[in-house]
């Protein structure tokens, strides 16, 4: 069984910019970056990062996260 991520204790990544911030899935955005996307506020404009692990990832606002990680945590997403 995959192991499920503790998001009391667990920093994520903006997933635009890569820098650690709070792991939130409803704003997976740094302060600076989401005042950038809500000019617009496109869900689905693509991002550089994955939100839990911080690697190279086509995300966006819908989808923060990358493949692997989604199913290492899938209960996150229920």
């Amino acid at each position: 069984m995959a192991k499920i991520l503790d998001t009391k204790q667990q920093n994520g990544f903006c997933i635009r910019c890569k820098k650690p911030i709070k792991f939130d899935l409803l704003l997976p955005y740094c302060k600076k970056c989401y005042i950038i996307w809500n000019k617009y506020a496109n869900k689905e404009y693509k991002e550089k990062y994955c939100h839990i692990c911080g690697r190279s990832s086509k995300s966006t606002l819908n989808k923060p996260v990358c493949h692997p990680c989604y199913k290492k945590n899938k209960k996150l997403f229920n």
